[in-house]
């Protein structure tokens, strides 16, 4: 395959799965545990497009994330955002680890949704830049810290914390904080290439 360039918003997303460094508190014990996060970039705008994170499953996450990512997204008051989570529609293409989509669940549930929105599938390789896709690999490592700067308890600390002690956040408490971190800071933020425009702006701007 000749490889993509990436010149406009919604041409190429990168969808990355990554265990987070928190742990998740719930009312059912079966639900306890630590969450995998799957997160939706755009490549060209590196905005946050959608998410997901589950404590089982992390192949219907990744599903999950990629819906979430189409669909138009709206929140309550509760969630404290300044801003609107803008960006929906589909892509072109879809990067994706081939360990995921080797996966017969995800395949099956995969070529659902690209029935519909005939996005065509990519893997980490020649076919992207490898410098764009590190971005998101750099989002995911980040997320937990930078997250729990919305949480009102200053004392909440994760695994990696020099105290030892695991942060234990409802699924709700999770949600609300990486809703408000992707919508109000992340996307918000500068993109680092052009040094001036923020990646909704960047996203805004060159939509195909």
């Amino acid at each position: 395959m000749k490889q993509q360039k990436v010149n406009s918003s919604n041409h190429t997303w990168h969808l990355d799965t990554e265990s987070i460094d928190l742990l998740l508190d719930s009312e059912s014990s079966a639900s306890k545990g630590y969450p995998v996060l799957t997160v939706i970039c755009d490549l060209y705008s590196q905005y946050v497009a959608g998410y997901c994170f589950e404590t089982e499953k992390p192949n219907a996450s990744a599903i999950a994330a990629l819906i979430h990512a189409i669909c138009p997204k709206t929140y309550p008051a509760e969630y404290g955002l300044a801003g609107e989570w803008t960006i929906c529609g589909s892509p072109q293409f879809l990067v994706v680890d081939r360990s995921l989509s080797n996966d017969s669940d995800f395949a099956t549930a995969l070529r659902r949704v690209r029935e519909t929105s005939k996005i065509t599938l990519l893997h980490p390789s020649g076919n992207v830049t490898a410098s764009v896709i590190g971005s998101t690999e750099r989002l995911m490592s980040n997320v937990p810290m930078q997250m729990l700067k919305f949480h009102p308890m200053p004392s909440v600390t994760n695994r990696s914390s020099s105290s030892g002690q695991s942060t234990c956040l409802t699924r709700k408490d999770i949600e609300r904080l990486l809703v408000k971190y992707f919508v109000d800071e992340y996307n918000q933020s500068i993109h680092p290439y052009t040094g001036f425009t923020t990646r909704l702006q960047e996203w805004e701007f060159e939509r195909v």
